[in-house]
């Protein structure tokens, strides 16, 4: 009995961490996207489309469920600073699909992130940031980010994420996983 009193506790504080991590990760994600709308003295993201990867490297392994959780937990983070915020999300892998297009309901956002299939297949970053910016293009708004959540393996799309930086998009990168091995 004692036993499994001490494996709850462990998993408890374990999640515990994680949550905690997440929650301080989303925080810190949310402030380095406010400094740097900081010169507009705008801070409002309105914007805000997720790029998920869906490959093997993500779903063979079990990591997509994080990558699922993370989106939903930003998307809030974002909803609860921001007011009338557009969210959208793709998955990609060999090809790109729409999770969904922007809505301002952060209800409809994550039934749909939580309820799609992944794609499985090969990693083609540039098709999930394609797709992301044909989301992001469809609003005329001023503070647009594309997050990138992916493990790196799958190309080196360095001239079209320069290309969305020029459009004024922030590009935000996040890395899943223990082989990420690209630089954005």
């Amino acid at each position: 009995h004692e036993a499994h009193i001490l494996r709850h506790s462990q998993l408890y504080h374990t999640r515990t961490m994680i949550s905690s991590f997440k929650s301080a990760f989303v925080l810190g994600l949310f402030s380095l996207i406010a400094l740097s709308n900081a010169e507009n003295n705008d801070c409002a993201l309105n914007n805000i489309c997720f790029s998920l990867d869906q490959s093997g490297s993500i779903v063979s392994p079990g990591l997509y469920p994080n990558i699922r959780e993370f989106t939903v937990d930003a998307a809030k983070e974002f909803d609860d600073r921001t007011k009338d915020s557009y969210f959208s999300a793709v998955g990609f892998a060999s090809g790109v699909k729409l999770i969904q297009a922007p809505t301002q309901s952060l209800s409809t956002f994550n039934t749909a992130v939580n309820t799609v299939s992944p794609l499985n297949g090969g990693t083609n970053i540039f098709r999930g940031l394609r797709g992301c910016y044909q989301q992001l293009k469809t609003k005329p708004m001023t503070d647009r980010v594309l997050i990138l959540v992916t493990d790196g393996f799958g190309g080196q799309p360095i001239n079209y994420c320069n290309f969305i930086k020029s459009k004024g998009i922030l590009l935000v990168t996040v890395g899943i996983g223990t082989s990420i091995n690209q630089n954005f």
